[in-house]
């Protein structure tokens, strides 16, 4: 998610189209001015081994020799950061490598967790500090705040309702949240989730965005956000347009709610132990960030001085982007998300019929809390100081970046305004698959 600058039939409706469900994982953490500790000691392909730490040079020297074939693994040190695993091919390995380093370098992020897979292999790797203050090293097993990415977790508690028969998405929301306001009430589930409801952004209005920056600490309750927008009109008729909104995935959060009885918090959990995700939390203050974890910095202060955010409470995004996770754990998620193994098989081909994106190439879209970025699957998050992009092809080609950064975007090769976390999934992707490689579509 950005602060202010992702159907009851089974036929795919008119104008989209369908997607294919992917198996590997690429994860790319990337962090800038974050703190963390060295590795956890979590076991694993790719987890970093307890108390793991940058190696002294005769160590360094001894690691960078170690080479692999296809199928074996070889560690290797970076500069200023932690010893990383790769079972690569050594050629892949060191293009993804060097790729990578260059779209850093450019991004002057000092720190970063790049994680790609396919069928050739695994590569990880964590490169300079976590925390530049301590030069303490970035590890693959550090936490971060995953933005957006949080939609296509919350949009999933949604669908598993949808499932047990106790939320249609084509129903108006208003059936279930009767107090909402009444320009509100006629818009579906299913146009919440794929971002066609035409209901404004509160992240989009100077009243939040000076509300937000005038105290970081703050608790803000839905009802404090929903109260931004609530008098604005519509952008479009709900269903004839899209246009991404974070005021959405509060709504989808209080249908969740209402419909279940239960917290967003209490149906998030159940749905990270549905999945395996032992390292993914959903804290809304800031205290409640795991270590060790990264930092991220942000000019989005009322004075515009540099911050720490990673104490910074999450409340204001809450359903719309509060959760915090690990590149293991996001490795296991894109690949539930992409196969849809959670869902009934009807539910999930909805999920992926996705509608285009206006203003990116023809083959973007949207689904329902998912997007298509040409064959790409997955979603990309943005919170103040941190960066993410997670997504997997149906060829086994994975991608994942997540980033603290200091909400500084990068110039892309062809122009664009990237985020460091885009511009670096992007240049390890053209590595991965030079043919089809990763580009991130513009959502707002």
């Amino acid at each position: 998610m950005t602060i202010p600058a992702l159907r009851t039939a089974t036929a795919v409706r008119p104008g989209r189209r369908r997607l294919s469900a992917a198996a590997l994982v690429a994860v790319v953490g990337l962090t800038a001015g974050c703190t963390g500790a060295a590795g956890t000691g979590r076991s694993g392909t790719g987890a970093m081994a307890a108390g793991s730490s940058t190696p002294p040079a005769s160590s360094a020297a001894t690691a960078a020799a170690m080479t692999s074939s296809a199928g074996t693994s070889a560690t290797t040190a970076t500069s200023g950061g932690s010893a990383s695993t790769s079972v690569f091919p050594v050629d892949l390995a060191a293009a993804v490598d060097a790729a990578a380093q260059k779209a850093i370098s450019e991004s002057r992020a000092p720190g970063v967790i790049v994680r790609v897979s396919d069928d050739r292999g695994v590569f990880e790797k964590a490169y300079g500090t976590a925390d530049p203050a301590t030069g303490t090293p970035a590890t693959v097993t550090d936490y971060f705040r995953i933005g957006s990415n949080t939609k296509t977790m919350v949009v999933t508690t949604m669908l598993l309702l949808v499932d047990q028969g106790r939320i249609n998405l084509d129903a108006p929301i208003g059936d279930l949240l009767p107090d909402l306001p009444e320009q509100w009430r006629s818009v579906t589930a299913r146009q919440l989730a794929e971002m066609r409801s035409g209901i404004p952004a509160y992240t989009g209005t100077q009243a939040f965005l000076t509300d937000f920056e005038a105290d970081h600490q703050r608790a803000f309750t839905v009802e404090e956000l929903l109260a931004y927008v609530a008098d604005a009109d519509l952008s479009f008729a709900p269903g004839t347009d899209f246009a991404y909104s974070n005021t959405n995935l509060l709504l989808v959060g209080m249908l969740v709610e209402r419909a279940s009885g239960r917290t967003v918090a209490d149906n998030l959990q159940d749905l990270f132990d549905k999945a395996g995700l032992t390292h993914t939390s959903y804290p809304l203050e800031g205290g409640g960030f795991p270590e060790p974890h990264l930092h991220g910095f942000s000019s989005l202060t009322a004075d515009g001085s540099r911050q720490d955010t990673s104490d910074w409470s999450l409340s204001w995004g809450r359903s719309a982007g509060a959760a915090v996770s690990t590149a293991e754990d996001l490795a296991t998620w894109v690949r539930i998300l992409a196969d849809g193994s959670l869902l009934s098989p009807d539910l999930q081909r909805q999920r992926l019929a996705v509608v285009p994106i206006p203003g990116n190439p023809d083959d973007d879209g949207y689904g329902m809390g998912i997007v298509d970025a040409g064959g790409w699957i997955g979603h990309s998050g943005d919170t103040a100081g941190y960066s993410s992009q997670m997504y997997t092809r149906a060829d086994g080609a994975t991608l994942i970046v997540l980033a603290a950064t200091d909400d500084a975007p990068q110039p892309g090769a062809d122009g664009r305004v990237l985020t460091a976390s885009a511009a670096i999934a992007e240049a390890v992707s053209a590595v991965l698959t030079p043919q089809t490689p990763f580009h991130i579509p513009e959502v707002g």
